[in-house]
């Protein structure tokens, strides 16, 4: 299967489907600084022929006929106004029956406006991320052709990473400021233990979306029901 992840960071997503599926994964990011330890890391577990990443711009991807999308993180990114767009340009990326994956931090609702541009995590982390309501985000995945198939809040989840985060730059507090200054590794700090806490109260969630392009006559390949293995299941 291919595999195309918009905005991979650092390729984590490309290298899980490669090593673990076998999949023919490429994965975009505009860092050239991902995209190159990304790339390394790729050389380094033996991936080369089936991973790779590239500095790119998503919209500059030129192959087409992919059987998934991932889309981990870039929806906060993409723009309010860039969201109809952004949905249609990963539609068309697509062969019949292939399926889009996007994992994005949302607010609960609507109500809220999409973005806080005095606020610290616009000031000082993410420079003009929007975030949108749930509902928002999957209609405009419908409105661009696709057909959600199931939906899940990961906010307790997020919680819990966002701690895990914190510790290890704790336990690292020496290296992370000999790498990138105290200013910054503060900000990092304060960033993910508030997270923590908006995560913690609903102020925020964390919605991941699973849909498919369904084929010319309506069938979309998935099964009735999700196949929860017992053995899965039962190891939590």
């Amino acid at each position: 299967m291919r595999l195309l992840d918009a905005g991979c960071g650092w390729g984590g997503m490309v290298r899980h489907a490669a090593r673990e599926y076998g999949a023919r994964a490429l994965g975009v990011t505009l860092s050239a600084q991902q995209a190159a330890w990304a790339q390394a890391a790729i050389e380094r577990q033996g991936l080369t022929g089936l991973a790779e990443v590239r500095h790119l711009d998503y919209r500059d991807v030129p192959e087409v006929g992919f059987d998934a999308v991932s889309s981990i993180g870039p929806t906060e990114h993409i723009g309010k106004a860039n969201l109809p767009s952004y949905f249609a340009f990963l539609y068309g990326k697509l062969k019949p029956g292939g399926r889009l994956l996007n994992h994005c931090i949302t607010r609960p609702d609507n109500t809220e406006p999409a973005i806080r541009r005095r606020g610290f995590i616009n000031r000082y982390v993410f420079p003009d991320g929007e975030l949108e309501g749930p509902g928002y985000l999957i209609s405009h995945t419908h409105d661009a052709g696709f057909e959600v198939r199931h939906e899940e809040n990961l906010r307790e989840h997020y919680a819990r990473t966002l701690a895990a985060w914190g510790a290890n730059l704790d336990a690292h507090w020496d290296q992370a400021v000999a790498e990138v200054g105290p200013g910054t590794a503060r900000v990092w700090r304060l960033y993910m233990a508030g997270s923590r806490l908006w995560f913690d109260r609903n102020h925020i969630q964390l919605h991941q979306v699973l849909s498919v392009r369904l084929a010319a006559d309506g069938t979309c390949g998935m099964p009735l029901r999700p196949d929860w293995e017992p053995s899965r299941v039962l190891a939590g």
